[in-house]
């Protein structure tokens, strides 16, 4: 794990990009074509090269590059892929109805007590004993080749008193000029160790001269300890780096200072509060005693120490490296000039959010300004294009990712026939709503309209209020469980399913376990069920798809905001109805989320109830979205809950959703049921797929046919050292030509800087 980098244990499939670094073009080359992962590591086997290096090497030359847009707004893998990609790139992000949040994440840190333990006592420690051995190492190197030192001249002393006697004759003795020359070789030697003690780097011969004729007293125990502080930190760290921190003993007193602060701080919570930056560094400075201003090198400085003392399993110091990233990050960005509010904020949490009775306390950098992130990847490419098929409303991503759209546009989708078809589900029955309706037709004018504005016993909602009535809970469970018995006698195949969350899903599928709503469901349909467990859900998903193939049918039970909802396609015959139980509203009591809220509040003009209510139809439409994956799928989509037939919900649907709803925005769950049997009834009939190509549908023909196929000769991609011209300004040959004109519309201008920014789709 430490020690000095040995080269003899290197990888032997880097050896191919031994010769440089990475992207140089040193290793082997890709021929054209669209590769894979799995592409990529059978082409890395046949060429004896790492498909890594590989691929980071094609980088410079190809076209296209697929790949999450994670990698372009997380700090820590982002400088990876930049360094590859010019000025000129056009940067597509897809499903970005998401990318606030993903900023949010990748910007945000969690600090847990476990975390501080290791960082404070394994990770100081054995940095400490690296230090120390590393220390020891080049003491006893230089030990040696002071000794070689001496003994290189004593040798050259003798090969001088035979010089003078081998004057007369104008001859030297080989092995007097052997000994010179050896002593002139261990000189240099003894110089350039010395001058690593001392300085930290190559040094130059004036430097060299000067460590070694300083007699017995120049190498210092500063020297020598200063010697693992970097072999070229000029060139590694940044020119500003404060004197304090350039000593490696001294930055490890330092980082362990910051560590024991951490530990404590995380020890002794007691109750939830939140500090702004400059308070949280506040703090810093008066319990430990630093100066916060050398806080920014924090992350830098530990890396360079870590690469200097050879430590190869990086991932064991992960504890301590997210302490030097918190405080790193809380130094950069403690202020913004664009807002009036800084980015960040510090939440102390004692209890587990989940269980506020068991004690879990973790420190939180939440990041509130989702621009802080993406706002680099908006002024470093020519145009960067906004997209996803529920990117709605439009006009709040421009506030949250700080920018201004060129072109802001969503396109109406056609379809063949009406493959989709949206409802919202509001009552358990029309019956019990006609009898409320007598009932209230028989009371006061006064009486009947607080009996309108409250929610009755028929109303179907997730709401807190009555998810805390025992009576009404029981009555939306049992209501559930009808609607899903009908389901899953109406609808052939598979069904899925979203709750708000794990503990609401919990507490349903208990009460359906306990009235024998679970087993009825399971004598028509296999029930699987996603936990918080990668590898179960895994499992059950395989299963549903097995139980959808052999035409068993499948209902598949599963949370908004889960892993099944972001990532997982129903299509065709593994999705024909997806079923939203309640409206995923964000957690009212998360600190993170009201701090982010207020700072919208304050810096934005967006308002907590306006984002809530953003936040959970983008997720609503995602979840239903599940089903309907090419326009020659079809399914049903069902939502469930009175509210999302409240207009400030139905209006933040996507359009091509809404276009479908009509009639159906406020039905009964016998309703619900009978459109359900009506549109699988129409879904059945014959459909004549090739009647519709060149319209709605097409396929390669029918795009050759309007002349949009021709292909285009393959040019290769110039490297941007060898196009005649620097990477941002010279011009790079693409596959296809393209239409600058056309691409003008996509560029757009950051609020607060002029460089070419992101349109919006």
């Amino acid at each position: 794990m430490g020690g000095w980098a040995d080269n003899s244990a290197r990888c032997s499939y880097f050896e191919p990009f031994a010769g440089g670094a990475a992207g140089a073009g040193n290793g082997p080359q890709l021929p054209p074509g669209v590769y894979s992962l799995d592409d990529l590591r059978d082409f890395g086997k046949e060429t004896g090269a790492c498909p890594y290096f590989v691929a980071r090497q094609a980088l410079e030359t190809c076209d296209i590059i697929v790949q999450s847009y994670l990698y372009l707004v997380d700090p820590k893998v982002s400088p990876a892929i930049k360094a590859h990609l010019s000025s000129n790139t056009i940067v597509v992000m897809d499903e970005g109805h998401n990318v606030d949040d993903v900023c949010i994440e990748s910007m945000s840190m969690v600090v847990t007590k476990a975390d501080a333990q290791r960082a404070k006592d394994q990770n100081m420690r054995e940095l400490r004993r690296l230090a120390d051995e590393a220390k020891a190492d080049q003491r006893q190197r230089l030990q040696d080749e002071y000794r070689r030192l001496v003994s290189g001249l004593e040798l050259a002393q003798a090969a001088s008193a035979s010089r003078q006697g081998d004057r007369g004759n104008g001859t030297m003795s080989g092995s007097a000029a052997a000994a010179m020359v050896s002593a002139a070789a261990d000189s240099r030697d003894a110089a350039a160790a010395a001058a690593v003690e001392s300085g930290g780097g190559p040094a130059t011969s004036n430097r060299s001269e000067s460590a070694v004729g300083g007699a017995s007293g120049a190498l210092t125990a500063t020297q020598l300890a200063s010697a693992i502080a970097s072999r070229d930190a000029a060139g590694s760290v940044s020119a500003e780096l404060p004197g304090a921190l350039r000593h490696a003993g001294q930055f490890l007193a330092f980082l362990g200072r910051i560590a024991d602060f951490f530990f404590r701080a995380i020890a002794r919570m007691s109750r939830a509060q939140v500090a702004d930056p400059l308070t949280f560094l506040a703090r810093v400075k008066e319990e430990c005693g630093l100066d916060v201003r050398h806080l920014r090198f924090t992350a830098e400085r530990l890396t360079v120490l870590l690469n200097t003392l050879g430590v190869r399993d990086a991932y064991a110091f992960r504890h301590i490296a997210l302490i030097a990233d918190f405080v790193a990050t809380l130094a950069v960005f403690y202020k913004d000039d664009r807002h009036a509010l800084p980015g960040y904020v510090v939440v102390f949490e004692p209890f587990d959010p989940m269980e506020p009775s068991i004690p879990d306390p973790v420190l939180r950098l939440t990041c509130v300004d989702a621009s802080l992130a993406v706002r680099d990847v908006f002024a470093s490419y020519r145009s960067v294009v906004l997209t996803s098929g529920t990117l709605s409303p439009l006009d709040i991503y421009p506030k949250l990712l700080g920018f201004a759209p060129v072109r802001a546009k969503s396109f109406p989708m056609t379809l063949s026939r009406r493959c989709i078809c949206p409802v919202i589900v509001t009552r358990s029955s029309d019956q019990s709503a006609l009898a409320e309706g007598q009932g209230n037709a028989n009371a006061s004018a006064g009486a009947a309209a607080a009996a309108a504005s409250s929610t009755t016993n028929e109303d179907l909602t997730s709401s807190y209020v009555v998810r805390t009535d025992a009576t009404a809970a029981a009555h939306v469970a049992a209501a559930y469980g009808r609607l899903m018995l009908d389901i899953a006698r109406t609808v052939p195949d598979g069904v899925c399913c979203f709750f708000t969350g794990y503990r609401y899903m919990g507490e349903i599928l208990l009460m359906w376990q306990n009235t024998g709503v679970l087993a009825e469901l399971s004598r028509h349909k296999l029930v699987f069920v996603e936990t918080q467990g990668v590898a179960e859900t895994s499992n059950a998903l395989a299963s549903y798809r097995r139980a959808c193939d052999i035409g068993r049918g499948a209902i598949f039970i599963s949370i908004a905001r889960g892993k099944i909802a972001e990532g997982i396609d129903f299509d065709r015959h593994y999705g024909r109805a997806v079923v939203c139980f309640g409206v995923p509203f964000l957690p009212p009591d998360d600190r993170g989320l009201q701090e982010r809220i207020r700072w919208m509040e304050s810096c934005l003009g967006i308002g907590d109830a306006e984002f809530r209510t953003f936040d959970a139809m983008r997720q609503a439409a995602q979840c239903i979205g599940r089903v309907l994956r090419n326009k020659s799928d079809y399914g049903m989509m069902i939502l469930v809950d009175r509210r999302f037939a409240m207009n400030d919900k139905r209006r933040k649907l996507p359009q091509w959703i809404q276009q479908h709803i009509k009639e159906n925005a406020n039905l009964s769950t016998d309703a619900a049921v009978a459109v359900a049997r009506r549109f699988f009834l129409e879904m059945a009939q014959p459909w004549d797929r090739a009647r519709d190509l060149g319209s709605t549908l097409f396929d390669a023909a029918a795009l050759a046919a309007k002349g949009h196929a021709t292909p285009v000769p393959y040019v290769p991609r110039q490297r941007p050292s060898e196009a005649g011209g620097d990477a941002a300004g010279g011009e790079v040959a693409h596959d296809a030509p393209q239409d600058q004109s056309g691409l003008q519309h996509l560029r757009a201008v950051p609020e607060a800087a002029g460089a070419p920014g992101t349109g919006n789709r």
